[in-house]
């Protein structure tokens, strides 16, 4: 697999934990994370595979510092959106979505 697949990969899996982060995706939120693994061009299977790696509680800190800082700002972005992208902000997404967005700025580790 080549770095940069796996780079774009790990963009879209940010965001699916942050989605999953209060227990549940919405209609919404599957939406914009097809969108965006079309605007990122990963297929379908791509973003099954993603899905697959996605856990609950999981520690994302290895897959936020291994993304590329040519990335993160778009990065930020599409996870503040993901955030709100179905007109609601979850204490569990809004804490994961500060604790990943201080990983990318360089701020500071998860724990």
């Amino acid at each position: 697999m080549s770095n940069d697949l796996r780079d774009r990969q790990r963009h879209l899996e940010l965001i699916a934990h942050l989605l999953v982060a209060d227990f549940q995706v919405t209609d919404e939120e599957y939406a914009f994370l097809n969108e965006t693994a079309a605007r990122l061009s990963l297929s379908a299977d791509d973003l099954k595979e993603v899905m697959g790696r996605v856990n609950l509680g999981a520690d994302v800190t290895p897959i936020a510092e291994a993304v590329p800082q040519h990335m993160r700002a778009m990065l930020i972005e599409d996870l503040e959106q993901a955030a709100v992208c179905d007109g609601e902000l979850a204490a569990r997404e809004q804490a994961l979505l500060r604790k990943i967005t201080r990983v990318l700025r360089g701020s500071g580790g998860l724990s």
